[in-house]
């Protein structure tokens, strides 16, 4: 699970750092492993949901949200995550605050960290 967001505490609450919130959320419910830093990023395994006996990794990119594939494939390649299991939580300005979607496929929209 990727949390997309923007380092630095002048960006901790703004509402482009939505994917750090919600990793964080997700470490402390699921008791991850503390954060650890690599591939220009922050990353935790936790045990989630019905796949609790396999870990997942979460992981922050450190590199700026447009630049997250820099951190993103080579975390995903290391631990061998393919493409098609890659979550990736992130703000969606086209959305009214509050309003959560889910998608699977498609493409970016325009959303540099997506792309």
């Amino acid at each position: 699970v990727v949390g997309l967001g923007n380092p630095g505490r002048e960006y901790a609450s703004h509402r482009h750092n939505v994917g750090f919130l919600v990793l964080d959320a997700l470490a402390s419910v699921c008791r991850a492993d503390p954060w650890r830093e690599k591939f220009s990023a922050e990353h935790t395994r936790a045990r989630l949901g019905d796949a609790a006996d396999e870990p997942s990794v979460l992981l922050k990119p450190m590199t700026y949200m447009n630049e997250s594939g820099r951190s993103v494939q080579p975390a995903a390649a290391f631990f061998k995550v393919p493409v098609a299991r890659v979550i990736v939580v992130h703000d969606e300005l086209d959305l009214p605050f509050g309003t959560l979607r889910v998608k699977q496929g498609g493409g970016h929209a325009g959303h540099n960290g997506l792309r």
